[in-house]
């Protein structure tokens, strides 16, 4: 149903490797990577964004949660933020592939 192309196998100019469908469509604008989300932690004190990725792409922590005497705080801050836009970017990618292939998957025994 689907194939993947590239430019050693007749595909594409510009050498980039791409999902294409039976059809011919490119599924390339079904991908996330150009999606952003972001997450925050302890009232906003803690903002996290991800690319479609999983890649972080910027951290931002108000001055009042960094405090020299209790990093542990801030660790677990940033550490709940990042896995909170994971999930976020996770539940879009599902919800896309749902669409995609039009809510087939799961049920099957492998």
């Amino acid at each position: 149903m689907y194939e993947y192309k590239n430019k050693k196998s007749g595909g594409y100019k510009d050498g980039k490797k791409r999902w294409i469908w039976w059809n011919g469509h490119d599924a390339r604008k079904y991908e996330q990577s150009d999606e952003e989300y972001e997450a925050t932690a302890g009232g906003g004190v803690v903002k996290v964004k991800i690319n479609g990725k999983k890649e972080v792409t910027e951290v931002h922590l108000d001055e009042e949660v960094v405090d020299k005497d209790d990093i542990e705080m801030l660790e677990d801050l940033i550490m709940a933020a990042m896995n909170e836009a994971i999930r976020m970017q996770d539940e879009d990618q599902k919800n896309s592939m749902g669409k995609i292939t039009g809510g087939l998957g799961g049920g099957l025994p492998f």
